[in-house]
């Protein structure tokens, strides 16, 4: 059946397809803040930093300058890779998206494979490990916290 039908075929079924909506946004979110956050960390190993605060314009592109000057006092690697990757209060953190993909896709469990479903449910685990330290590297570019 088309998925244009099943939206007007009664209530049962328009929760799957808000929950699939729902997923597929967390999900570009997701992958747009991983490539970002990838491409301007390999940016400054490949470039010597002109800025000062070489993560600043990562902030600038998401629009996430204000939620993160509200929680971090600066713009070093450490705190925007943080911010972006691990804060439990930054929605658009790549943690909470895997988070709500997860709570999308519970609702959605008898409509997607189990493979689908133990992968979402393997990087979940493994994102709930994830810990600062994890992220942290001797002599990375534009860090200003070195072991």
């Amino acid at each position: 059946m088309p998925l244009h039908r099943q939206r007007s075929c009664g209530p049962f079924l328009v929760a799957p397809v808000r929950h699939r909506d729902a997923s597929l946004l967390a999900s570009a979110r997701l992958e747009s803040i991983a490539r970002l956050v990838d491409v301007n960390y390999h940016l400054l190993i490949e470039t010597p930093p002109r800025d000062s605060q070489p993560w600043t314009p990562l902030l600038a592109i998401f629009g996430e300058t204000d939620a993160f000057k509200a929680r971090y006092p600066d713009t070093d690697e450490s705190s925007v890779l943080n911010f972006f990757v691990l804060d439990q209060d930054n929605p658009s953190s790549i943690r909470n998206c895997i988070r709500s993909a997860r709570t999308n896709s519970l609702s959605l469990r008898h409509y997607i494979s189990s493979e689908l479903w133990l992968d979402l449910n393997t990087l979940y685990l493994g994102a709930e490990e994830w810990t600062p330290e994890l992220f942290r590297t001797t002599n990375s570019p534009g860090s200003t916290s070195r072991r």
